[in-house]
């Protein structure tokens, strides 16, 4: 089976080989996903005015946006830019390709 086909709507970290990409939060909403092992996850799903793809974002990168943002409310967050790019993370034993949210320099509050 092609995993891609699992969530053919998710952005992938492939797609920004070619540099990072800001984009405007167009909506958020909580997804439920289940894992292999049958555990259930609730996660933020972001998706964006420049993107026919949406984000399912992990712990890190929704603390980075929240942070970014200085705001911990999803409706407050639409209509404004988060900066995303490819990177590598620890993923078990292996080290995999990710999505990471850029961190601005300074807080907004």
């Amino acid at each position: 089976m092609d995993l891609n086909t699992v969530f053919p709507r998710a952005l992938k970290a492939d797609d920004f080989a070619g540099g990072k990409k800001t984009l405007t939060i167009k909506s958020v909403e909580v997804q439920t996903f289940e894992d292999d092992k049958g555990n259930k996850s609730s996660k933020p799903v972001f998706s964006f005015v420049e993107e026919t793809h949406w984000l399912i974002a992990n712990k890190t990168n929704t603390e980075v946006i929240m942070s970014n943002l200085g705001t911990t409310d999803s409706d407050q967050m639409v209509g404004r830019e988060i900066t995303l790019r490819k990177d590598r993370t620890q993923f078990g034993s292996r080290t995999v390709d990710c999505i990471r949210v850029d961190e601005t320099e300074e807080a907004p509050y």
